[in-house]
Formats: structure tokens, sequence, C-alpha cells
């Protein structure tokens, strides 16, 4: 291992739940297949269950399907071709607090542009992002990626890049007192979705398999057809809900007896090192499964699925029931193309909230000057009474021109800080410093803003709404604070929740040699953010030891100390109790 000075550098019932989606998954996965085979018969002889199932097929159809052929020749291309590329991020927030306000509109200000250069052929990518708060407030910074390093480079921080090796992994994450149980050696993104890829014969083999429990369960009757006033043909499916338990049941019945599929979900669950599973998916999960399923009893209520085509391509699959309407929608221009997803939630026939994703690609003919454009959002009926509702939404757009070549420099010691490289002490101590560097950039951005809530990114993600509390309930939370608002106060503690805990001796002569310079500045700016430290079982009055670094010399480097926070009436921490077995002779 590398000896290194950095002082010179400048400043988790998931399995129950992801049984439940595999499976789910290789069922749709096997129902595609089975629509498929029914798809080459001519629409004159068919019944409306034939039909119905014809063009669901085309949801997955590769020659005719709901995914034109040109869209996977443009995605095949990007992984193939080297491109260059320039675009946005942006999120909207929309509401009607006046309380929050502020808040919305620095976020609706807020964006993210990027340009650059890719050859995921080769391996390697350049980006030139520039985080825009407002018109004089930005961050910018540069991503590169050559072979199996990753760096970020600003010059706010450092003129190197702050790379990681995608290669030993979980010997880095112990060096950062990290639990490394979880963490693979190395990262792979495309192996284990390899193993869920069917072969020609299997996928024959397989739709047989289903065929006949589809044709059982699945009664003529169920289904209607119908020609609708804007030309299109609608053929639907209508199913109690004790109906499509029972279907579900016999499907994974059959799934029990299939060793080909099993196979390949055992493979994937077991070999699996990115999606974090710890235990293989096999027979006695899906009798489990089964057994719940039986067990169980459905809810009054049915619901329906349609497939409308026009001229013979499907162009809209619909799901409609008493809590739910979901809508996947394709719409084509003369070189444009268009993919709509929305989803209704209901209650008392009434819309609680919606989520839509919609995705839009211009130039595909030519595959130059490709514009493709992404935008989810979520909305939220925030007050009954007056149907007021919150939303988020966010947009992506790219520009792909596709070129011969790109030239990337790669990333090395002699321009980067490649952290792998560096033994447990010192780059701990980076990772502190870079970590209160980032604040104190943001910090002065955020002044510079004029915006008191740490950081309106924070205000992106739609989380508290989707647990039920609004943006307005959080921020009102925030500006009622009458001393130091929330926002600051989560800032300044974040920055030393990180070693709470059970940690190893350098990462707690970290935590000490931070709370010495956070005292430090303390004693200039603001007495009422000094941090004290207790050495649980000593006594010692001395500043230095309370306050100060000098308690680094009761720390051993490979022991194990527990770390734990109080906080002062404002909720901020203002005292670290350190205990464990204490170095006293010197």
């Amino acid at each position: 291992m590398k000896e290194k000075d950095l002082n010179s550098i400048p400043s988790k019932g998931t399995k129950v739940v992801r049984n439940i989606i595999i499976v789910v998954i290789i069922l749709i996965i096997i129902l595609a297949g089975i629509f498929a085979y029914l798809y080459f018969l001519t629409d004159a002889f068919k019944t409306s269950k034939q039909l119905f199932m014809k063009y669901a097929a085309q949801m997955v159809e590769q020659e005719n399907g709901f995914v034109e052929k040109n869209i996977e020749t443009y995605y095949q291309k990007k992984e193939e071709t080297p491109y260059e590329n320039n675009g946005t991020f942006y999120a909207t927030i929309s509401g009607n607090s006046t309380e929050t306000e502020d808040i919305i509109n620095t976020v609706n200000d807020f964006s993210i542009d990027f340009s650059g250069k890719t050859d995921k052929a080769n391996n390697k990518a350049e980006q030139n992002i520039t985080l825009h708060y407002s018109d004089n407030v930005t961050l910018p910074m540069i991503y590169r990626h050559t072979g199996d390093f990753y760096g970020i480079q600003t010059d706010d921080v450092s003129e190197k890049y702050v790379t990681i090796e995608n290669n030993n992994l979980k010997e880095l994450a112990e060096k950062l007192g990290m639990d490394s149980s979880d963490i693979p050696d190395k990262i792979e993104f495309s192996q284990e979705m390899q193993t869920l890829e069917y072969t020609p014969e299997e996928r024959e083999t397989v739709k047989e398999k289903y065929l006949n429990v589809l044709n059982t369960e699945l009664k003529e009757e169920q289904f209607q057809s119908q020609k609708n006033e804007d030309g299109t043909n609608q053929y639907t499916l209508t199913l109690q809900y004790s109906e499509f338990k029972n279907l579900i049941v016999a499907l994974l019945k059959e799934l029990q007896n299939d060793d080909i599929t099993l196979g390949k979900l055992e493979s994937f669950t077991k070999n699996g090192e990115t999606i974090q599973v710890t235990d293989p998916i096999d027979k006695n999960d899906i009798e489990n499964l089964i057994s719940s399923l039986e067990k169980s009893e459905a809810s009054e209520g049915q619901f329906t699925i349609s497939a409308i085509q026009k001229n013979s391509k499907l162009q809209n699959i619909k799901v409609e029931s008493d809590e739910l309407n979901l809508s996947i929608n394709k719409q084509e221009a003369e070189d444009s193309l268009d993919y709509n997803i929305e989803a209704s939630i209901l209650q008392n026939g009434e819309q609680q909230a919606r989520i839509f994703f919609t995705a839009n690609f211009s130039g595909i003919s030519t595959m130059q000057n490709v514009n493709e454009t992404y935008e989810f959002g979520i909305e939220s009926l925030s007050n009954s009474d007056t149907n007021e509702t919150m939303g988020y939404n966010y947009h992506f757009g790219n520009t792909i021109n596709f070129v011969d070549s790109i030239e990337v420099e790669e990333l090395t010691e002699d321009n980067s800080i490649i952290l792998n490289d560096y033994d447990a002490e010192p780059l701990q101590n980076f990772i502190t410093a870079l970590g209160q560097r980032i604040v104190d950039i943001n910090t002065d951005q955020m002044e510079q803003l004029g915006f008191q809530y740490g950081n309106p990114m924070i205000f992106m993600l739609p989380l508290p709404m989707l647990t039920g509390a609004m943006i307005t309930n959080q921020a009102q939370d925030v500006v009622q604070n009458n001393s130091m608002d929330e926002m600051e106060i989560t800032t300044f503690n974040n920055s030393f929740m990180v070693y709470e805990g059970s940690q190893r001796g350098t990462m707690v002569r970290a935590l000490i040699q931070q709370i010495n310079e956070q005292n430090i500045t303390s004693e200039t700016d603001s007495a009422d953010s000094m941090i004290e430290i207790e050495y649980e079982g000593m006594q010692n009055t001395d500043d230095q030891y309370v306050y100060g670094d000098a308690g680094l010399s009761y720390i051993m480097n490979n022991e194990q100390y527990e770390v734990n926070f109080e906080y002062n009436e404002n909720g901020r921490i203002n005292k670290a109790i350190i205990s464990g077995e204490f170095q006293t002779e010197q």
C-alpha cells in the first residue's frame, strides 16, 4: 500500500419485497412472450381474446412493436459510437403556500447545465457541469471517466480530480470505517441483467409452458372489442380481483416447474453484486408467495386492461379500476416520437395523486442532432377542501451528435487524487477536510444567494409529499425556528453525524481534529457553535482536552470506540461523548 501525504492537497422486510418484484418482472416477461405467440394471426379470424393478446404483444414485439425499432437502434448506437452532447436539467415545483414562496422560487430558478463527450465502447467520458443557483451564483465542475477511474474536479476544491478506482471497493470502504459486507470489490452493471435474457429456444419452451395456463384461466367472455369515434379499435379484458388473484397463483404454480426461468432467477439473485441481494430466489420462495396469495382474501371489485390500436399498430394500453388508472401511450409524427406514461391514484372516484413520465425524441431518422427529452412528475392533493395540489416536475434534455472519435485525458496520479491508493488515516483526514470544504463553499454561495435553508436541491426531492407531509409543513418548521434556522443546523450536524456509532480509532481521531477546527472558528464567529468532547471515564477539565485536540493522545488507531452526541435546545450538536479503551501512558 502506498503511503501518501494529503496535507498538501487543497482544501437498508427487503427480502419479501425483492422476491415479489423479481417474480412479477419474470411473469411480465412470460406473458409478453405468450402474447407474441398470437401476434402473427390475421385480425379477420381472431376473437376478441386473440385480438387483445395480439396488440398487447406489441408492447414487446421487436419488429413492429410499441417501442419503435429506430429507438432501439439509437440506444444501441450510443453504446457503440462516440458522441458529443449538451443539455440541461431542472425541476419545477408548483404549490399555493405563501410561506414557502421563496423556497419554491429558488428551486425553480436552479438548473444544471452540462456538455461533453462519451465513448462507451472505449470506456471514457467527460462532462463539463455547472450548477446554476442564479445568474451570479454558479458552481462549475468537471466529471471524467477513463477505464475504471471516475473523478470530479472543481477549482473551488482542488486543481486535481478527486478520483475513485472501480476496483478493491471493499477495501476502500473498510479504510473509511464503513461496513463493507454488502459492498462488492467492483461494481458491474450489465452481467446480472444478461442472466435474465432468453435464447430463442428457451423463449419457445417457456412460451409453451404458460400458454395452457392463460387459455385455462382467461375465458372468451372476459374480452370485448369496440371501435372508437377517433378511428381506433379497442380490445378490453375485464377481470374481477378474485380472478386476477387466481391467475397469478396459477402462473406461479407453473413457474415452480419452470427450471429455465427459475435458473435465471437464482443466478440473478445469487450472483448479483450491484443490486445488493442476499439470498437467491428458489422454489421455496415461490411456494411461500403462492401460500400467501391463497390465504389472502381478494377485495370486491374489478379492473380492465385495454389495448387500443390504429392501422394495426398499438397506440395505447390502459388499466382502469376503482383505485388506479394507468395509461401508456405512443404518438408518432414525421420526425418525432413521444411516449407518455400516466398513473392516477383514486379515492371515491376523486384523483388524489398523479404520476407521469414522458419521453420525446426528434432527429431519430437521421441519427444526428438527436434531441432526447424526458420529464417525470408527481402531483398530490394537498388540501381536499380547496382541491389545492402540490407538484414536482423534473426535466432532462440532451442533444446528441455522433462523431468518429473523442479525446479524453486519462486519469492518473499526475492529475488525480486516487482515494484507493491511500492508507486509512490520511484518507479519512482528507475526506473530513473535503467535506468541510464543501460545507464552506455551500455556506458562502447560499449567503450570496440570500437563501437561508441549506441548499435548494434539498427541496427538489418529493419524499415529504410521498409520505403524506407536504413541503409546506417542512418549510414552515424551518421558517418558524426562532434562533438558528433548521437547515443550517442540519448542515452543521451532518458534518459530524458520519462519526456516530461504533468507529475505529482512526475515524475518532479525525472527529477530534474536525471538532478542534470547528471550535477554533467558533471562538471568532459564534461561541454557540462550540462542541465539547467527553472521554467517558476520564477526568480532565483542561480546555485543550475538552475543546481542543489534546485528546488525540488517548486514541489508539486500531481500537474500537463508541461515539454519541448530545444536542442543545435548538437541536444542534454541542457535545461528543467518546467511550472505549483509552491510552493513558505515553
